[in-house]
């Protein structure tokens, strides 16, 4: 047990109790402790617990860090970064001074390692996996079973979280008199690192800190505990006797929840055990029911919103195509060439917008896999009449060759939506012209193989590395290949092909030709006889 106080700066007169094996300090909200001097580094340094003596460290810190010991002062920074602390040293960063207060080595060997009497009659673990077979054994005694039902009334109908950690702090003190004060934590989602505490005391008691190194146990072992703190309290005071359980729903762990008693060593037996581990189970199951409606909430409050913009949006770009077509028409008059060439590239500018965004708004609900896609035979001719009309107008504005179509007359009918059909073959095209050379011209073939039809979308120009060829469908891995190869972005276009054309039946991929430079967007569909 390391004590940290403030003695000068912003937050004198705070006091930070820290068991953890790593203490982090900085100006960032993440850290364990906070200081808040503008002078700090976001991490300035941090405390490690190593062979029972607590070392700080300077993480290269802007400023550096400075040890006083008496009247004695050392520099921390990169040339000599850490130090051993010793009872009284002040840490200083910036204007602000820390006192460190450190219990005596023999107890703190004892805490470190993990000194909980597992193995000493009377203080039984329990199996969080065994959750069924504690209910049942607890359902006999009647006040057992009133407790839980109360346990289960108090937060089962709360959709808060922090009430719901309120209300599970007040269960845990009104079962268990011997308790002190109860702590609920939680972790870090994906890791075991301890992000917050929420504690109450008993009428009359104060509310300890958090063992971190029994709830580190916990969650690592999936087991509740009853143990002993061997070391004395920062008061001074008697060992705590305790329980500590994961908040674990069988699929995830959201943290812990410990209960202290100062009564007397081993006040907690196996039955007390069953009851807290029993807790820890609802309240967890009770707090991701809330993160779900939360969720829930924030998900569909999102797609009105986006449906809205996107539909705002589309019906915006669609209807300046419509405006300008008559226009680039010479419907009004005609038009010079530079006057031609602006309004050409607006109108193809807005159809690009509603296109993306149409396919925006299907991204989602291709991802359902409830919603089912409507089959039906379509002609690859008349599919990629439109597509490859639009593709052409969007090469010439650009300088670049215009795609062709080589079809092959043995396939000319598939199973398909023709509208999603249509879409997939735009964005195809366009990717082959975003990669290839502008002076060779993309090539959109069919053929049949192997009993199917197979449309590709082929083009010369820079290799898309083999190990990326199967991500290329995945937003990241193509913002990122844009960025470093220097290509022009289709967006969401490959996304929406994968999605649609699984949707579909088919299959979709990137394939290398015998040329260095050749790649193939391949598709299948099934074709009808």
């Amino acid at each position: 047990m390391i004590i940290i106080s403030v003695v000068k700066g912003e937050q004198s007169g705070q006091r930070f109790e820290c068991d953890e094996e790593v203490i982090t300090l900085g100006r960032g909200p993440s850290n364990r402790i906070t200081v808040e001097d503008p002078v700090v580094s976001w991490q300035h340094g941090q405390i490690t617990l190593h062979d029972g003596q607590y070392i700080y460290r300077d993480l290269n810190s802007t400023n550096g860090s400075l040890i006083a010991r008496g009247s004695r002062r050392w520099k921390l920074d990169r040339v000599v970064p850490e130090m051993t602390l010793e009872p009284g040293d002040k840490i200083m960063l910036g204007s602000t001074v820390l006192e460190a207060s450190i219990a005596a080595p023999s107890v703190l060997r004892m805490f470190t390692t993990k000194a909980l009497r597992p193995q000493r009659p009377g203080l039984p673990t329990a199996e969080v996996a065994e959750i069924e077979g504690i209910y049942n054994s607890l359902r006999s005694d009647r006040e057992t079973l009133l407790a839980i039902y109360e346990m289960e009334r108090r937060i089962h109908l709360e959709l808060d979280p922090e009430r719901i950690r309120d209300r599970v702090l007040e269960a845990v003190l009104t079962a268990f008199p011997n308790a002190s004060s109860v702590s609920l934590a939680t972790v870090e989602p994906g890791s075991l690192q301890i992000t917050g505490v929420t504690s109450r005391a008993a009428s009359g008691q104060e509310a300890g800190p958090v063992s971190h190194v029994v709830a580190k146990q916990a969650l690592e072992e999936l087991r509740a505990v009853c143990f002993e703190e061997v070391g004395p309290e920062p008061s001074g005071g008697a060992p705590r006797c305790g329980m500590c359980a994961p908040l674990w729903t069988g699929s995830e762990i959201c943290g812990v929840l410990q209960v202290f008693s100062s009564a007397k060593p081993s006040c907690f037996s196996e039955p007390h055990l069953n009851l807290f581990t029993l807790f820890a189970n609802r309240a967890a199951i009770a707090l991701a029911n809330a993160d779900l409606n939360d969720e829930r909430q924030r998900t569909s409050h999102f797609r009105e919103l986006t449906d809205y913009l996107a539909n705002e949006l589309r019906c915006a770009a669609t209807g300046l195509v419509e405006w300008l077509r008559p226009l680039e028409e010479g419907q009004f008059g005609e038009l010079h060439d530079l006057q031609f060439e602006a309004v050409h590239t607006a109108r193809l500018g807005a159809q690009m917008v509603s296109t993306m965004v149409t396919s925006m708004t299907d991204l989602a609900q291709l991802r359902d896999p409830d919603w089912v896609v409507q089959l039906e035979p379509v002609r690859l001719d008349k599919a990629a009449e439109v597509p490859l009309r639009l593709a052409r107008e969007i090469a010439s504005s650009q300088g670049i060759s215009e795609p062709i179509y080589r079809p092959d007359p043995n396939v000319s009918l598939v199973m398909a939506s023709p509208g999603l059909l249509q879409r997939v073959i735009l964005n195809l095209l366009l990717f082959g012209m975003a990669w290839g050379e502008a002076s060779v011209p993309v090539v959109l073939t069919s053929s049949l193989e192997n009993g199917a039809g197979l449309l590709s979308v082929e083009w010369s120009g820079d290799q898309i590395p083999e190990k990326d060829r199967e991500g290329v469908f995945d937003p990241e891995t193509q913002a990122r290949l844009w960025k470093n190869l220097g290509h022009r972005s289709v967006g969401i276009g490959l996304s929406f092909c994968k999605l649609a054309t699984a949707k579909m039946g088919g299959n979709i991929w990137v394939d290398a030709l015998g040329s260095k430079n050749a790649l193939k967007l391949a598709l299948f569909l099934s074709v009808m006889n």
